[in-house]
């Protein structure tokens, strides 16, 4: 039997500051500065685990065919490790804002990353969001 826990209801517009109700349990820290979206990024302190939407993709090789599979291929989301995809690292219209929202982000003690495009990175997670976001 799942715990429900009614106080981690999302019913506001998320903001940079920490969400009093969920401190024990999440933190997140907004992306800003990039043309195509602001990505809200979390971490879940119990299980270790940042969780991306979409600036971290990784889609398995063979899961675009054609045209599509080229494109994947040179956006970088369809790589053997999660990257952030090229769309996303040229629309950065301000690196400073970004690089230290991400800085945020690699404090975090992630032992996992889960993101909404693929792969589950179980262990060694700090290491794969240093290495994704080198870039940067």
């Amino acid at each position: 039997m799942v715990a429900r826990r009614p106080d981690l209801r999302i019913d506001r517009d998320l903001g940079d500051a920490p969400v009093p109700e969920w401190r024990r349990d999440l933190d997140h820290v907004q992306v800003p500065g990039n043309r195509i979206t602001t990505e809200t990024v979390f971490f879940h302190r119990n299980s270790g685990t940042a969780i991306f939407a979409d600036l971290l993709q990784q889609f398995p090789a063979g899961w675009f065919r054609g045209w599509r599979a080229v494109v994947a291929r040179l956006d970088l989301m369809a790589t053997p490790r999660p990257e952030v995809p090229r769309k996303f690292r040229l629309a950065f219209r301000d690196q400073g804002v970004a690089r230290a929202a991400v800085a945020r982000i690699l404090d975090w003690p992630s032992q996992r990353v889960v993101m909404a495009h693929g792969t589950p990175v179980l262990c060694e997670g700090q290491a794969e969001l240093r290495r994704a976001f080198a870039w940067l």
